[in-house]
């Protein structure tokens, strides 16, 4: 995983998948507070540019529960409406997707 945006609350990262060939995002936060929100805006305003800089227009995200789905389309991903993914472990999944 490159890791795009970290503190010591919540990361922003990307790998490269390959059946897909496109990357996608994992992120995570260990607590949420008004200040780490605020933090992890921008945060992945750093992680946009730092992927546009890199030639990457965009990047999905999956998602395993509404709340999750929720929470990505909070912070600008668009939901893929009507697709569901199936990960590793057989689990359905959203589809969102960032532009940067």
């Amino acid at each position: 995983m490159v890791i795009l945006w970290e503190n010591k609350d919540a990361f922003i990262g990307v790998t490269y998948d390959k059946n897909q060939k496109a990357w996608q995002m994992h992120a995570d936060c260990k607590e949420w507070t008004p200040s780490i929100f605020k933090q992890y805006k921008k945060g992945l305003e750093y992680s946009k540019k730092k992927l546009k800089d890199n030639g990457i227009n965009f990047v999905y995200a999956l998602c395993e529960t509404e709340k999750t789905r929720k929470f990505n389309e909070m912070f600008g991903l668009k939901t893929i409406p009507n697709q569901i993914a199936i990960d590793e472990d057989g689990i359905e999944n959203y589809i969102t997707i960032l532009e940067t």
